[in-house]
């Protein structure tokens, strides 16, 4: 609801699951989504006149504005050729999603929608969709991400033509037509992962620019598979791929500088038996204090998970938390204020509330509920 006078209501009702697109709900299912008609929506506070709301259905995508009498249809979709996955950009004027395995944008402003992406194969070859393992068990649900000044967006390549089908049956059918079977291409225990490769793309279109990521396939050995597990921009349009090993005990962050082609391994950590991942990455703004251009990171090297302070080049400067007790997530930053907001178990192991925390380590490290 976008205010006391102005509310949302799927045309259809939202009730019915059969024009839902069959990649539609396996993004449901692995999303753990269960709800019918809005699912979900995203605010545009930025770029356009008026604030307003856009909401993905089953019959396209929707822009509410406020105290707008009824919403308006900015994109049709449909069960043949559905959209997936769309997403703001971060100044508001743009919407990236996925069509046809294809990555393409929509200018509110011009009202013009640009494929960014070609050649993808079906199934097989796809763009800016994440692939079956970085959903289910890395919790990675995305396969491309904006640009923080939202004029590029990097995607993945996913190339699963390597990879048996593995079927699924649907028990209780009356046929056995393509409603009751499923075939996806499945990576056993042990076997070939699908290839992922890593590109980088203007919004305006063009060439692709390709990264050496190396991440599946045959191409590492000695249990040296590694998967893109996060993915993350930092100002200037410098990208940060978290790379995990095949055995998950060694995650790798790969600094990218879109603007010259350069990579570099910035840090790495290892733990046994596992690395648990997370989404405490936060890049810090540029020419604010002493400490722009670095980012914050979270680790478990001490048995719990605390926040650290890192430089541009990846070189840990010291804690912000400490103690035994974890940080659950991030949920804000003031650099200006060097101010950090967190929520912990700092109160207890079955508690987990809000906290805010001195950003820099050079001053002494408090914590104080919220």
């Amino acid at each position: 609801m976008a205010s006391k006078n102005c509310f949302l209501v799927p045309p259809d009702g939202g009730l019915d699951e059969s024009n839902i697109s069959a990649e539609e709900k396996l993004r449901r299912e692995r999303l753990r989504e269960r709800g019918l008609g809005v699912t979900r929506y995203e605010w545009v506070k930025t770029g356009l006149k008026k604030k307003a709301i856009m909401v993905p259905l089953p019959a396209g995508i929707y822009l509410q504005e406020l105290y707008s009498p009824k919403p308006e249809l900015k994109l049709p979709s449909s069960s043949l050729s559905p959209i997936i996955d769309p997403h703001i950009s971060p100044d508001g004027t743009m919407l990236a999603y996925i069509r046809d395995s294809e990555l393409h944008v929509l200018n509110f402003l011009l009202n013009e929608s640009k494929q960014l992406t070609h050649g993808a194969q079906g199934n097989t070859v796809t763009h800016g969709i994440a692939e079956y393992i970085a959903q289910e068990e890395m919790d990675r649900k995305n396969g491309y991400w904006w640009s923080l000044d939202s004029q590029f967006i990097a995607f993945t390549q996913v190339d699963s033509s390597g990879i048996p089908l593995f079927r699924i049956m649907h028990q209780g059918k009356s046929s056995v037509g393509s409603d009751a079977q499923e075939d996806h291409p499945y990576p056993f225990a042990g076997a070939s992962n699908v290839k992922v490769h890593l590109g980088v793309v203007s919004v305006h279109g063009g060439s692709v620019i390709w990264l050496d990521l190396l991440c599946g396939g045959t191409e590492k050995t000695d249990n040296e598979d590694e998967y893109l597990a996060r993915l993350n921009w930092m100002h200037g349009n410098i990208l940060i791929a978290q790379v995990l090993n095949r055995s998950h005990s060694k995650l790798k962050l790969i600094k990218f500088d879109i603007n010259v082609g350069k990579k570099e391994v910035i840090y790495v950590e290892e733990q046994l038996p596992w690395i648990n991942l997370h989404d405490c990455f936060t890049p810090l703004d540029k020419g604010i204090t002493k400490y722009s251009g670095g980012f914050i990171w979270a680790s478990e090297k001490t048995g719990f998970r605390h926040l650290y302070l890192h430089d541009a080049n990846g070189t840990c400067l010291g804690p912000i938390t400490e103690g035994d007790w974890m940080v659950e997530q991030i949920a804000g930053v003031n650099e200006a204020a060097g101010m950090i907001y967190f929520t912990a178990t700092l109160d207890g192991p079955l508690e987990s509330h809000l906290y805010h925390a001195k950003l820099f380590p050079v001053e002494k490290m408090t914590c104080r509920r919220q």
